[in-house]
């Protein structure tokens, strides 16, 4: 999981708020003509066009805008407000709530991992949002592909594997295979055996770039595995 900082909301939202600003009952996630693609378009740049739970490459065919906290949830929770005369917070709709994911709309074969997985599951302590500043540092990623709590007690770092099945075997393969064709792995086809050269890759995939405005496709574990394996050739002898 990468963290994100969320920024200014997509202007196409701002205005659709304006727009229905004195009609309450269109305020709603799909009514009224909300900016669904704008929204989407905004949050893949905002991400760096990666899957907020899986770190997948996405795009403007291969994603949807997914609720952090589930649509479900927070219009239950407004009816629980209204009920008792008190300030509805509107979350289905708010910038704050709204990520982009994989995979795109009305897929026939969902993945069993990620928002899919994830399905309507929240919950305010035991799900690690990738809001969370601490998030990155809270997984650790091992050069097999695998996905652990960087800390055993770590309930909602732990929980949130679970029900997102970051621990899935197909996602563990596929981020294992990322760092094979990098060459960040002692059984890749070229392994690299410069530690400054990794340590510059290091650099990159730490960054979105600044020209396609994406970050690389599962960075974060790019990240962790390569330092690791710096060092594994420093201690080697490699310069």
């Amino acid at each position: 999981m990468k963290k994100i900082v969320k920024g200014a909301q997509a202007p196409a939202l701002t205005n659709w708020y304006a727009v229905n600003a004195a009609l309450p009952q269109n305020l709603s996630y799909g009514a009224a003509g909300f900016p669904i693609a704008a929204v989407l378009k905004g949050l893949l740049i905002e991400q760096g066009y990666v899957c907020a739970y899986t770190l997948l490459r996405i795009g403007d065919t291969t994603a949807h805008v997914e609720h952090l906290k589930p649509q479900t949830r927070c219009r239950s929770e407004d009816a629980a407000r209204t009920a008792a005369n008190l300030p509805v917070q509107r979350e289905d709709i708010a910038w704050s709530n709204m990520v982009a994911c994989a995979p795109e709309p009305n897929i026939k074969v969902k993945p069993p991992y990620g928002a899919t997985k994830k399905d309507k599951w929240w919950h305010a302590t035991d799900f690690l949002s990738p809001l969370d500043p601490s998030c990155e540092q809270r997984f650790v990623y091992s050069s097999d592909g695998k996905i652990a709590p960087s800390t055993a007690t770590d309930v909602a770092a732990r929980e949130t594997i679970s029900r997102i099945g970051l621990d899935n075997e197909k996602l563990e393969e596929l981020r294992k295979a990322a760092f094979l064709k990098a060459g960040i792995h002692k059984r890749s086809d070229r392994p690299i055996e410069s530690p400054r050269k990794v340590d510059q890759l290091i650099a990159k995939w730490s960054k979105k770039n600044q020209t396609t405005l994406q970050c690389e496709e599962f960075c974060v574990p790019l990240v962790q595995v390569a330092k690791a394996y710096a060092q594994f050739l420093r201690t080697k002898g490699y310069r």
